[in-house]
């Protein structure tokens, strides 16, 4: 994911879900217990491939940067003022607390 500039799912539930991600959407790369690795805008390509052997889908990301160091999963729960659950594979961050949390991982690259 981070080598490529994508956001990608492995498992066949989650897959259907990068398909949901729309053309222009802000996209934070979270690494599990690490918190947001990276970020890109999402285009309108979408792809199967294969990773390990393993199917996956995937959005390209353009202007993908890679944050030095995290912001973590408390941070992004005091930027966004709620208490966040890190469970899903896609989770979207509606209004100004997404624009929040965007803003300060941007600041980190």
């Amino acid at each position: 994911m981070l080598q490529d500039g994508v956001a990608l799912a492995t498992a066949q539930r989650w897959m259907q879900k990068i398909n949901r991600i729309t053309a222009g959407s802000k996209v934070l790369i979270y690494g599990n217990r690490d918190g947001i690795l990276a970020l890109g805008i999402a285009t309108p390509e979408r792809r199967d491939g294969d990773l390990a052997g393993t199917p996956m889908r995937y959005v390209r990301l353009r202007d993908f940067k890679q944050l030095p160091k995290p912001l973590s999963p408390a941070e992004i729960k005091k930027i966004g003022g709620k208490d966040y659950s890190f469970r899903h594979t896609v989770m979207e961050l509606y209004g100004d607390e997404g624009e929040k949390v965007w803003q300060h991982a941007l600041q980190r690259v």
